[in-house]
């Protein structure tokens, strides 16, 4: 294993690499970092605790600290949205934002009374529009409620408040994530009891209105992710791995060894990582499934490391934890280096590479018969940007190049972008699958 850190940094790290393809990186800090976000392969920001800020431009060869305008907050998440525009959510009604990569951080809202509030999620899927999630503790009462922005964080209002004056009644908000400017989705709990329900609220109108669509049992989810059009995946904190591939109606989790998902990252709705940590236990491991979740291959093993951020981001997974731990592993599984010695035995639809973009992207498929083939690109409106058709395709590996324009010849706004695939073959098998993309011009 190829071990880029200082010896003034060096510290006992008992992990058993189960790929060769592990880097550890070195962060310059020994303080737990809770999340790390990429806008591609270079250029990267990692938060944590005693309001850390860290910045890469170059693969994380070298960490800068940033400056932070509070010294003591711990800093939960940070998203940007474009190479210059961010966002940090924290403990303490804190949050954060820069509009020039990090070198200024201002702070966007703090909630008044603000000790007893928790942020530790929040959404922006564009540089005026975000959603934090969050909860306000007192003695005898507790408060759930959804924040939302539309100018880029100048101001904000409260979309939705649930209080209650009884614990087991509270509801505290956890996670929120929006597939584009009208859906989206937010986790609930009261969070005091490990086996008590969460609940899954959906908006169809920007966060207007909110309603209780589902209910996953006996589980304390924390986390959210969107892992296509209606596939939702969850876990954190001690919470059972789930999904949805109805949109939040019904959940399912598989029941075996590796229940548990502390942090996760999905690539579409049937592959991507966990962190898996078996409770009052050492075993702590990355987990890759591409069944969502029925079976897990082991990536990585750890003994006394606790990861708190994942998230793959063109050919790197990234990890960050205590102790300052920064990791990646490359090559991403789903790059587009990936070979394909054999026929492929299922339908599968990669990651796009690279991702972001701002010339070409190139997106990959795996089909196992042959089958007519529908590629369609969205925006986050659910507008119709680009489609591809393709008839007769034999079975294989199959790509598609992407140059950013739409269907009528012209560049399209940097942004998020969806595409889905669509495979139907003669002998009546279908394929559908959908993932996320960023272009940046």
């Amino acid at each position: 294993m190829k071990r880029k850190i200082s010896l003034s940094y060096l510290f006992i790290i008992s992990i058993q690499i189960a790929a060769q393809n592990w880097e550890i990186q070195n962060s310059g800090v020994k303080v737990t970092l809770n999340d790390v976000c990429f806008v591609d392969s270079l250029n990267g920001w990692v938060v944590g605790d005693s309001s850390t800020i860290l910045k890469t431009t170059n693969g994380g060869r070298n960490w800068i600290k940033q400056s932070s305008p509070v010294t003591t907050t711990s800093l939960s998440q940070v998203q940007f949205v474009s190479n210059t525009v961010g966002f940090i959510v924290s403990a303490g009604g804190l949050i954060l934002s820069t509009s020039n990569s990090g070198e200024n951080w201002n702070v966007s809202y703090i909630m008044p009374d603000s000790l007893d509030v928790f942020y530790g999620d929040g959404c922006f899927i564009n540089e005026n529009e975000g959603w934090v999630p969050g909860r306000k503790e007192g003695r005898d009462y507790g408060i759930g409620f959804i924040m939302h922005t539309s100018d880029g964080g100048k101001t904000w209002e409260k979309q939705l408040e649930l209080l209650s004056y009884s614990q087991t009644d509270v509801k505290f908000f956890s996670s929120v994530k929006f597939l584009n400017n009208k859906v989206g989705w937010a986790l609930a709990s009261d969070y005091f009891d490990n086996f008590s329900p969460t609940f899954v609220f959906q908006t169809e109108n920007c966060g207007s209105t909110w309603k209780v669509i589902g209910k996953i049992e006996t589980t304390q989810a924390t986390l959210l992710s969107i892992a296509g059009f209606d596939t939702l995946w969850v876990g954190g904190g001690l919470g059972k791995f789930c999904t949805s591939f109805d949109g939040g109606f019904n959940w399912k989790w598989n029941g075996n060894e590796y229940n548990i998902a502390r942090a996760i990252s999905p690539v579409n709705g049937s592959t991507g990582w966990i962190f898996y940590a078996k409770p009052f236990s050492k075993d702590r491991k990355i987990l890759y499934t591409t069944d969502a979740g029925n079976t897990w291959k082991e990536e990585l093993k750890l003994t006394e490391e606790y990861i708190c951020g994942i998230e793959n981001i063109v050919e790197y997974l990234w990890i960050v934890g205590t102790g300052g731990l920064i990791m990646r592993r490359s090559p991403n599984i789903t790059s587009i280096d990936t070979k394909v010695s054999e026929m492929p035995q299922e339908f599968k639809l990669y990651n796009n590479y690279p991702n972001p973009f701002n010339s070409q992207t190139t997106i990959i498929y795996d089909l196992i018969i042959e089958s007519d083939i529908e590629l369609k690109i969205y925006n986050t409106m659910g507008q119709l940007i680009k489609s591809f058709k393709y008839y007769s395709q034999q079975a294989g590996s199959h790509s598609v190049i992407w140059n950013g324009k739409n269907n009528f010849g012209k560049f399209v706004s940097s942004g998020v972008y969806i595409y889905n695939i669509n495979a139907n073959s003669k002998t009546g098998k279908y394929f559908f699958c959908s993932s996320k993309m960023i272009f940046l011009k």
